[in-house]
């Protein structure tokens, strides 16, 4: 993928997604670009030709609803050393965890959410401050390799320009708030001295052979003879019978495909039956694991689920494997180095609490009527 150049992030198709732990400590918007998943990808694919005048015009992007914040900074919130924690920053941050609740915070938990809404401007104020202390310093480049790296990991696309419209941000905004967060992370690298030895990742890798395991995956294809909960005995005989008699028919010579065509009862018999990439958990448990045991090209079955009688084809099966260090070990690079960001986060955080003259100001932040804020879940789909 090529980098992105600085101001041209409105061609690609991408989305941040916004935690709301992010929300807690760093405010509005914020997002990670060492720690969060997949916060950002590109599509980068070259653009489609221009539509042909005959063709529809797409619909312009909708906006999606605007949740109003139960609370609002009249003033400043807090003074550290005499430096105001400003109105605009506790709202900002009280807005994004508005959109993250939908206009649903429950009213009782309204006084611990703002109590750990100003701690976290409060502890923003002072990494800010350690910041500019340390002239840390990012670049235009640096900013556009980090997004672009970003952007490769897999999220729901959505295209920039919704984006910002949902979010209400501009271009401007979006890399402020990245190359903000590069400052943070380089700011406690350096402030932590973090290294990563190899003989770190390999005792970590030692430690968890575990969650160093490739899955097995298989690909099916099934005939299904659905059954309701409330099946008659007689309704379950005759489903078991269609089950075997199909099963006699394909050992007999039927292909596979053509009788999950003429009998299954799933979504899967337009394709023949074929169901791919199936993990552990996708399937009924009894059904997986009769797979997993049978031999490629082998039909298992009839067997029973709370869906009803299968008869099932392996296709093809791919065992569950160990990974190799050389292959987790820049994952295991990642998550070691992160603790470690946190780690000494608090540490430095807790430092400058304790040597600093903090003032909170409470009584700038006021509530706003439920009217105002709050909205009925069922009228709104999750």
């Amino acid at each position: 993928m090529s980098s992105i150049p600085a101001n041209t992030m409105s061609q690609k198709a991408w989305r941040v997604g916004a935690a709301l732990c992010a929300v807690f400590f760093l405010g509005a918007g914020a997002f990670s670009l060492a720690s969060s998943p997949a916060l950002l990808r590109a599509q980068t694919s070259p653009q489609p030709p221009a539509q042909a005048a005959s063709e529809k015009a797409p619909a312009p992007p909708v906006p999606k609803p605007i949740w109003p914040a139960p609370f609002v900074a009249v003033g400043p919130v807090a003074r550290v050393d005499g430096a105001p924690v400003e109105a605009k920053e506790f709202n900002e941050a009280a807005h994004a965890l508005a959109q993250a609740m939908r206009g649903m915070t429950p009213p009782q938990m309204l006084g611990m959410y703002q109590e750990q809404l100003l701690e976290r401007r409060i502890d923003a104020h002072l990494l800010a401050r350690g910041i500019a202390r340390a002239k840390i310093s990012i670049s235009e480049q640096e900013v556009s390799a980090a997004l672009t790296q970003h952007l490769e990991q897999d999220v729901t696309l959505k295209t920039y320009e919704q984006y910002l419209l949902d979010e209400q941000l501009t271009d401007e905004q979006v890399r402020a708030r990245a190359r903000a967060q590069l400052e943070r992370e380089r700011f406690v690298l350096t402030t932590g001295k973090i290294t990563i030895t190899q003989e770190l990742l390999r005792q970590r890798y030692d430690q968890t052979p575990e969650a160093h395991i490739t899955p097995a995956v298989l690909d099916l294809s099934q005939i299904l003879f659905a059954l309701g909960r409330d099946a008659t005995a007689e309704q379950e005989a005759k489903a078991r019978a269609r089950a075997v008699s199909v099963r006699e028919a394909i050992e007999q010579g039927t292909a596979f495909a053509q009788a999950a065509r003429s009998h299954s009862d799933d979504a899967s018999k337009q394709s023949g039956g074929k169901i791919k990439g199936v993990v552990r958990g996708r399937l009924p448990e009894p059904l997986f694991e009769s797979a997993l045991e049978a031999q490629a090209g082998e039909v298992i079955g009839p067997l029973r689920t709370h869906q009803g009688w299968h008869l099932v084809r392996l296709e093809r099966k791919i065992a569950a494997r160990q990974e190799s260090f050389e292959e987790v070990e820049e994952a295991l690079r990642r998550e070691l180095r992160e603790r470690r960001m946190r780690e000494v986060l608090h540490i430095y955080l807790a430092r400058e609490r304790a040597r600093s003259k903090i003032e909170r100001l409470p009584q700038n932040i006021q509530l706003q009527p439920q009217t105002l804020w709050r909205q009925d879940p069922s009228a709104f789909p999750l």
